[in-house]
């Protein structure tokens, strides 16, 4: 971890694991020396640990959702767009007065929405 507001390191494998694991233990050891000068890194110190990593990665996942939801919003347009854009090129080739009345529509609804 480089420093405390660091951005966050995702482990890919278990050598990532135990790397971030030592950083995390040094930095908190570091941190909380005065409290703990000799002694090693005790259950209730490492799930306190946990849980702030936890919360870290409830953020970024937070985040992650949010962006998800923003690209599919994004998408659908896209989406109706080349619908509408489709239909305007197929509008330009159609001879047939009804059918080109019905893509019309379509295109205005598709707009409207």
């Amino acid at each position: 971890m480089s420093g405390r507001f660091g951005r966050m390191e995702i482990p890919r494998s278990s050598e990532d694991v135990e790397r971030i694991s030592q950083e995390v233990s040094e930095e908190y050891g570091e941190e909380h020396h005065h409290h703990h000068e000799g002694e090693a890194l005790s259950l209730e110190d490492a799930v306190a640990t946990a849980v702030h990593m936890l919360s870290h990665l409830e953020a970024q996942l937070a985040s992650i959702a949010g962006t998800l939801r923003e690209m599919d919003s994004k998408l659908s347009s896209l989406s109706k767009y080349l619908g509408v854009l489709a239909k305007l090129l197929l509008l330009k080739e159609v001879k047939s007065g009804e059918l080109r009345e019905r893509l019309v529509r379509e295109i205005v609804e598709a707009l409207s929405e």
